[in-house]
């Protein structure tokens, strides 16, 4: 369980799925419906005229039996039903409670950024600005704004641990009728269902159980139980991705698919499954929010457009990823990341989205692959990348976002879950695999702080907008000596927008191409790769140029890319630091035809 200051995401918080717990009390009212009328029905059987003796007898009492029985199923699912919807309300304000905390935390280290430049308490210029702490919640509490940074952080741990509270006690509460209703259930249940209620047992389910649990039945049997209890499927995202790499390794191919086809939404997204398994999850995720939008009497006409444009980018590649948000999160991989040896995350900069980038993040993925097989030998298929548009931007609509570290802040975690993941998967399944982070703009301040939690072989950073200051130099991420790279082309005129605004407003970020940071820099001026061909020179901030008159960082024949692929296979050494071509240089023998594709020459592999 995430603690303030980890996540930005209150079910981290507290959790579990209001929905589920929602889910399961219809179950237990449909089932109860079922039951009571079952009680009725044997019930009225119970005598038959003219019958009378001990045959008579045995029979009148069986059947009494028999509907008493359903009775009491009745009740217990009455009660089952009234205790999961008291816990659901508690749940829910539990994580409304926790996004407030949230909001507190974020102010209190807002006031703690204020104390270290102006003083030990909120000064009087910064007073307008405390509009930022929480105002409204339930509960009627004093919301006057905090004085210092120690008061903040205290009131907003406060809070959490009092919305934790509720769900604790509502859990009681749950578990006790829960258990009642088991003792009631088991002794007329079939043999699975008892078994499985069983090692269930009458407290709170952990994710190690379900887990044991889920792997115990076959096929038919993890349907019906998931049906009936929507709520272990959810619990298994709260499981270690190590945990969960081991144990679905563990199971067969039928238990595989009766899991991705009974609880898509959570295999889909699970750290440690398969990645073959993760993408069927995730393209029936897809496709059924795509319907379900398209029915929706609301207008989501923009969601349906970004999740056509992700179905589209799809194809052929490998969802790894579907987030539901408006707009959607997604991650697209070319290659096959369960069998590559060399894999590669591109983390993405401000204004980039699922409908209106996604396809061209996918190709830049596709052109590197070509590139790092050029650069490290072997074959296509040893190389995979991912195009992790994976968090929430700084957009164009809020662009003062690009100054602050929160949306960085908020997608780290993912990006350090889905690097921990990915390293689970190819531990369990014995197949090494090499892991590069390659990240432009705001994103390099996401990958930065996710690597300071996470593990990668490789960091390349591309026209940083800056890194938050938590993370004074390499030293301070998790990435082997001599394997964090960073560039910044002269022509790019936004990355020290980024890092300058942020000294302004109080969020100072640290340059990686700075000496101090300890990266080291690469060209991304033109230049002369060893074969004799021409790089282009990055001549905008990007990432993409428009393939004739402009080029970025992500764009093929690029003294970027090309450096890039060295650096995220192991030829770091060899990358280019300064070469700068001038424009008499580019119109000679060694000029390129401007093709995506590189010619025959470095390294000799087409």
């Amino acid at each position: 369980m995430a603690e303030l200051g980890q996540t930005s995401d209150p079910i981290s918080l507290v959790p579990g799925s209001v929905g589920d717990v929602q889910a399961i009390v219809e179950l237990c009212a449909r089932r109860s419906r079922v039951a009571r009328q079952a009680a009725e029905t044997v019930g009225r059987k119970k005598n038959i005229d003219d019958w009378v003796g001990q045959s008579a007898d045995a029979y009148t009492a069986r059947v009494t039996q028999v509907a008493t029985a359903w009775s009491d199923a009745d009740e217990a699912l009455a009660r089952v039903g009234a205790a999961m919807r008291a816990y659901a309300s508690a749940l829910a304000g539990a994580q409304a409670r926790a996004a407030t905390a949230i909001e507190g935390w974020d102010y209190a280290r807002s006031l703690q950024r204020t104390e270290q430049t102006a003083g030990a308490e909120l000064p009087g210029f910064v007073e307008p600005f405390s509009g930022a702490w929480p105002l409204v919640f339930a509960g009627g509490a004093d919301t006057t704004p905090p004085r210092t940074s120690a008061e903040a952080f205290a009131t907003a741990d406060s809070w959490l641990a009092e919305g934790r509270t509720w769900v604790a006690d509502a859990a009681r509460t749950a578990t006790a009728a829960v258990a009642a209703a088991t003792a009631v259930l088991r002794a007329d249940s079939g043999s699975v269902w008892a078994s499985a209620s069983a090692a269930l047992g009458s407290g709170p389910v952990t994710p190690a159980t379900a887990l044991s649990v889920l792997k115990s039945l076959r096929g038919d049997d993890l349907t019906s139980l998931l049906s009936a209890r929507p709520d272990l499927a959810a619990l298994l995202s709260q499981a270690s991705p190590a945990d969960v790499a081991s144990w679905w390794s563990g199971l067969d191919g039928g238990q595989q698919e009766a899991l991705v086809h009974a609880a898509p939404a959570a295999i889909g997204n699970l750290g440690g499954v398969a990645y073959r398994a993760r993408d069927e999850a995730n393209r029936i995720v897809l496709d059924q929010a795509i319907a379900d939008a398209k029915r929706s009497p609301l207008d989501k006409s923009e969601q349906i457009a970004a999740l056509e444009a992700l179905k589209k980018s799809a194809q052929s590649h490998t969802l790894v990823s579907v987030v539901l948000d408006e707009p959607p999160l997604a991650q697209v991989a070319v290659g096959d990341l369960d069998a590559a040896r060399n894999v590669s995350f591109i983390v993405p900069g401000m204004n980039s989205n699922v409908a209106g980038d996604m396809a061209t993040y996918v190709d830049a993925a596709k052109q590197l692959q070509y590139a790092q097989r050029r650069a490290g030998g072997g074959e296509l298929g040893d190389y995979a990348v991912i195009a992790w548009l994976g968090y929430h931007p700084p957009t164009n609509d809020m662009p003062v976002d690009v100054a602050f570290n929160g949306k960085a802040e908020a997608g780290a975690p993912a990006l350090s879950k889905d690097l921990t993941s990915m390293a689970a998967v190819h531990e369990a399944s014995g197949i090494p695999a090499s892991v590069s982070v390659i990240a432009h703009s705001y994103g390099t301040d996401v990958a930065a702080l996710a690597l300071t939690d996470a593990h990668a072989d490789h960091v390349v950073l591309l026209g940083s907008a800056g890194v938050d200051n938590q993370v004074d130099n390499v030293a301070d991420l998790n990435v082997p000596p001599g394997q964090v790279f960073a560039s910044q082309a002269r022509h790019d005129g936004w990355a020290p927008v980024g890092q300058i605004t942020s000294y302004v407003v109080l969020d100072g970020r640290v340059d990686p191409t700075a000496t101090s940071f300890g990266a080291r820099e690469f060209s991304s001026e033109a230049g002369i790769a060893p074969g004799g061909e021409t790089l282009r020179a990055v001549d905008k901030h990007g990432p993409f140029g428009d393939g004739s008159e402009t080029f970025s960082y992500f764009d093929a024949n690029t003294t970027a890319q090309f450096n890039t692929a060295l650096a995220t296979t192991g030829r770091g050494v060899e990358v280019i630091v300064d070469q700068p071509l001038t424009e008499s240089d580019l119109i000679g023998p060694h000029h390129s035809s401007g093709s995506n594709e590189y010619p025959v020459g470095w390294n000799g592999i087409r």
